[in-house]
């Protein structure tokens, strides 16, 4: 099977990007031995060692670091950019709203 010479596992680019220890990424390595269901970056979540929108861009981040230039993972982070934009915005909005509405 051809490996991507550029491939790095989500566990070391956790530990690369100072995310997770070595232990915690070991722990969720345990725990999904123990749920083979659930990949690393699930167990992390449930372990509460990193939250969803952190599992987000490292994912991302992941597949730009793996890419062959695809674009993928530049797109992917793009996106959760905006999102995150357009959720600060709602908020903003809301905000304003409840004080027009207030007073």
């Amino acid at each position: 099977m051809f490996r991507n010479p550029n491939y790095i596992s989500f566990g070391n680019l956790l530990i690369r990007e100072g995310i997770c220890s070595e232990v915690m990424v070991k722990r969720a390595l345990s725990y999904q031995a123990d749920n083979p269901d659930v990949r690393i970056g699930e167990a992390l979540v449930r372990l509460k060692a990193i939250d969803l929108h952190q599992l987000e861009v490292l994912l991302a981040k992941q597949e730009v670091a793996c890419s062959n230039g695809s674009g993928r993972g530049i797109k992917r982070l793009a996106n959760l950019a905006i999102a995150k934009v357009k959720a600060v915005n709602d908020t903003f909005d809301e905000i304003l709203e409840k004080k027009a509405s207030a007073g």
